[in-house]
């Protein structure tokens, strides 16, 4: 990734937060879950984006629901959201998806 993507930042932030107060290290997290520590440090500070079963084994290894690692809704930006979805997604799925993903509490 050229930019940090601000999704992904926030995943970041959110699994750095949960792995430091297991005092797990980067590289204990990395190893348990085949990846390197320099992977771990790009996950958790945006730079490189996860795929969801990657997001689902750093959840297991911190003993929480994958869920837990995802930004709160109300706290992503709708065009930062839609930017990001397949360009061959058909414009329906787009829509419901951007609406649940963007949803105010």
């Amino acid at each position: 990734m050229s930019t940090i993507d601000p999704i992904y930042a926030e995943i970041g932030v959110l699994i750095r937060v949960r792995r430091r107060s297991l005092n797990v290290t980067q590289e204990s997290l990395g190893q348990s879950i085949g990846l390197t520590r320099t992977s771990i440090n790009n996950i958790e500070h945006g730079r490189q984006a996860l795929q969801v079963h990657t997001l689902f084994s750093i959840a297991s290894v911190l003993g929480i629901d994958s869920i837990a690692l995802l930004p709160r809704p109300n706290s992503i930006d709708g065009d930062v959201v839609e930017k990001n979805f397949p360009k061959k997604m058909p414009a329906r799925d787009k829509a419901w998806l951007k609406q649940v993903l963007t949803l105010r509490e």
